[in-house]
Parts: structure tokens; C-alpha cells; sequence
């Protein structure tokens, strides 16, 4: 079932572009650490994902970086 929701999900908010790349946008955290419990099911080391962020000139971005590392457990 987790396998399935992993694959609905990626449809629905995951890119589609880029040829050997799965990636998600999203600023849920619990739906970011779903994606991540998937991507280890299909065995992606969570030591090959990239994350990117996209921070406002009136965000604090340690502050963010520090709050998205911690929440979704990556350096």
C-alpha cells in the first residue's frame, strides 16, 4: 500500500521533466517525510537526495535550512 501511495503521490506532485530524477515540491512535512519512507522502499539512499529550498528575502535562511533539516532528519 505504501509502495501504491508513493506512486500516486509522485504523480500528482512530483517532476516529471528530467530523465533519472524523482523529485517532489511540496512544504508539508509530513507529506516530504512520506516521499522520503518511499524513496527508501524503491532502496534510494537518502544519502543521494537533494533538497532544495526556496526561501523569500524575508525569510531567515539558516533559520529555514536548520527547521528542514531537523524535520525531514538530512543534513
Amino acid at each position: 500500500e505504501l509502495f501504491i501511495a508513493g506512486f500516486f503521490l509522485y504523480w500528482a506532485e512530483g517532476g516529471k521533466t528530467t530523465r533519472h530524477t524523482i523529485t517532489l515540491t511540496n512544504t508539508d512535512p509530513t507529506m516530504l517525510k512520506f516521499y522520503i519512507t518511499w524513496l527508501k522502499i524503491l532502496n534510494i539512499s537518502i544519502d543521494n537526495l537533494k533538497v532544495k529550498l526556496h526561501i523569500y528575502k524575508d525569510m531567515d535562511e539558516e533559520r529555514e535550512i536548520m527547521f528542514w533539516s531537523k524535520e525531514l532528519g538530512i543534513n
